[in-house]
């Protein structure tokens, strides 16, 4: 599933969102990855430019940076580093 289908199957609202509101409106708080609480979440409505993503996981909060094409990450937090990796390939891909 992509990024835009993912936020919008998360939303958690009922409501799904259309890509031309993902891409207008950036910086966006709840919804699910993975099944855990996105608290902040900023898209950059390009595969290219560096997304954020701030979870709740098991251990707390997790501050990912995700750029998706060419795959790269970086996080910040008291979580593992494979649940900040599944985190930005559900995001990505």
């Amino acid at each position: 599933m992509n990024r835009f289908a993912l936020l919008a199957a998360s939303a958690g609202t009922g409501a799904a969102l259309s890509l031309a509101m993902a891409v207008t409106q950036p910086a966006k708080a709840g919804g699910h990855i993975n099944g855990y609480e996105v608290s902040y979440l900023y898209d950059s409505g390009s595969y290219g430019t560096t997304d954020t993503i701030h979870v709740y996981g098991p251990s707390g909060l997790e501050k990912i940076q995700v750029r998706c094409a060419p795959f790269d990450w970086s996080s910040y937090g008291a979580n593992t580093e494979a649940f900040a990796a599944s985190i930005a390939r559900a995001w990505c891909f």
